[in-house]
């Protein structure tokens, strides 16, 4: 695991360059210390991301689903019966434009549709 490093004395030091440099020196300082903040932010988010996406490419078992339950997760995902079929009987992109009732006729098909329904549920990518 990465050690977080101390942005304080490093930011500090910033502060006091940009009050001894005058107006356009203090500025650029200043950017400078903003960036360092920001990029030190999206490092702790990347951190976590990593964290998540190894857990969606985690090997997984394979789901022993019927097409009924697969439509009950497409009604879940979707909040209606009636939203969740049209979901299921209309081409989709990530099934090259197959409807992902037709691909859910095989088992690796309703895995590949179900993992599509989580990731619009909980906006994972996939």
């Amino acid at each position: 695991m990465t050690k977080r490093v101390d942005l304080e004395p490093a930011l500090r030091k910033l502060h006091e360059l940009s009050r001894s440099d005058g107006d356009i020196g203090g500025e650029y300082w200043e950017s400078v210390s903003k960036l360092l903040r920001t990029a030190y932010s999206f490092a702790g988010r990347v951190k976590e991301l990593e964290a998540e996406l190894a857990l969606v490419r985690a090997p997984r078992p394979q789901v022993l689903m019927s097409y009924n339950a697969l439509r009950a997760v497409a009604r879940d995902v979707f909040e209606t019966e009636a939203d969740g079929d049209a979901w299921l009987h209309s081409p989709h992109s990530m099934l090259d434009e197959i409807s992902p009732r037709q691909v859910a006729k095989t088992l690796a098909g309703r895995q590949r549709v179900l993992e599509i329904l989580v990731a619009i549920k909980y906006g994972l990518r996939v």
